[in-house]
């Protein structure tokens, strides 16, 4: 550390101006020009991903939620509102994620599902900054426009 710049302290303001060793006293110019990525470290949660994903599944068209399913009989009606489920294994700055949706019918699924994964991996790069290696989609559900209807709270 040079004489010459400026030191930064810890401590009550009585103490101002007094270093309490060199592991606690840092350069105002080293601050600044330290690189972002070498100041700390960032941990993107896997259920933020999983957010992420279920949200960028959706906006695809013809693609809704899926309802969910209890011993491989659905409970409840698909909603035109609903998220995608998704789940996701982050290691490191790479991630894998997996995709539940609902198709409309009669759209062609290879297609729709081909559509989700391309939009599920740019929006998951883009916005958590991470490498999508793979998506895969699961669709155990198709509905009609006439089945979906937006979630009303009064009635």
């Amino acid at each position: 550390m040079s004489s010459d710049s400026p030191v930064l302290t810890k401590g009550a303001p009585a103490t101002e101006g007094h270093a309490f060793g060199d592991d606690e006293s840092f350069s105002i110019d080293a601050l600044a020009a330290g690189d972002a990525e070498n100041r700390g470290a960032l941990k993107i949660a896997d259920r933020v991903v999983e957010k992420v994903a279920g949200a960028a599944a959706v906006e695809v068209d013809h693609v809704t939620g899926v309802p969910r399913r209890l011993l491989g009989q659905t409970i409840g009606k698909v909603k035109a509102d609903s998220q995608a489920r998704a789940s996701a294994k982050v290691d490191g700055s790479v991630v894998s994620l997996s995709v539940s949706v609902a198709v409309e019918y009669p759209m062609p699924v290879r297609q729709v599902a081909a559509d989700v994964r391309s939009k599920v991996m740019e929006t998951v790069g883009r916005l958590c900054g991470l490498q999508v290696v793979d998506v895969h989609v699961d669709v155990p559900h198709f509905f009609t426009k006439a089945t979906t209807q937006p979630t009303r709270r009064v009635q």
